[in-house]
């Protein structure tokens, strides 16, 4: 009786942990560390990912993932394209192919930072947006994982990269992807941001 009582008990308790999992959060403005998934003018079939590098007021610096390159955007505001998205415009670029006046459509992701949202709580998880940092050079992406009762599986937006973890986040399997087996990780939730 012992056993199951406290078998029920942390159920509810991890039930209680990710039903506060808040999928979308709102802030202000743009802030340093937020990626941005999105397309550049009309191309709505090429999505990249970026990371925001440095924000002061609607002009911010960031670096895309799969180029390296940095691009400086101004005029942030909500989006023409789709109302959910936020856009800004390219003012200038380093190592990039879309010059200035080029719009930039995008959804904006920050990482739960050690919140409530723990990913080791959830024995299923079905394509929930996440933050992952490599522990060998402290890059982070990124991606959409999933778990059936066992290892995670995420999906890196910037390369469609395939890498399996296992319960303490130490890779098993990798596809299309630089980091190797045995390789650590910290892997968060990654809420959406909406803007006021």
């Amino acid at each position: 009786m012992r056993i199951s009582l406290l078998f029920i008990i942390s159920t509810l308790f991890v039930k209680s942990l990710t039903a506060q999992c808040i999928k979308t959060i709102t802030k202000s403005g743009l802030e340093k560390e937020m990626f941005l998934y999105g397309f550049m003018g009309n191309d709505v079939y090429k999505f990249f990912v970026a990371k925001v590098n440095e924000v002061s007021d609607d002009v911010f610096v960031c670096k895309f993932l799969h180029s390296n390159s940095e691009y400086v955007f101004d005029h942030f505001k909500r989006s023409t394209y789709d109302k959910s998205m936020m856009q800004a415009t390219v003012n200038m670029n380093k190592g990039g192919k879309y010059p200035k006046g080029t719009i930039f459509h995008f959804l904006s992701y920050i990482s739960d930072q050690g919140g409530m949202c723990n990913l080791n709580n959830v024995e299923e998880i079905e394509f929930q947006e996440c933050i992952t940092t490599f522990a060998d050079d402290g890059r982070s992406y990124l991606g959409s994982v999933t778990r059936n009762k066992g290892n995670y599986k995420i999906t890196y937006y910037h390369t469609n990269s395939v890498y399996e973890f296992d319960t303490n986040w130490v890779i098993k399997k990798v596809t299309k992807g630089t980091y190797k087996i045995g390789g650590k990780a910290r892997t968060e939730y990654a809420h959406t941001v909406e803007f006021k």
